[in-house]
């Protein structure tokens, strides 16, 4: 796994959300200084939302 974070305009094209709701989101939570790579999802959501399988994604 890489040690730099994703940008956040790929993380919102992974997940399939605008850019700015993304950013909006984030500033709403307080996040916009801390981790942008920390989204809140469900194991099967974040599968979904990237293609894989469950157990791939365990992984």
């Amino acid at each position: 796994m890489s040690q730099f974070p994703l940008p956040i305009s790929h993380i919102a094209h992974v997940l399939g959300v605008p850019e700015e709701d993304l950013r909006a989101l984030m500033t709403q939570r307080g996040d916009s200084a801390g981790d942008p790579t920390l989204i809140g999802l469900t194991v099967a959501e974040a599968a979904r939302r990237m293609g894989v399988g469950r157990t791939t994604l365990y992984q």
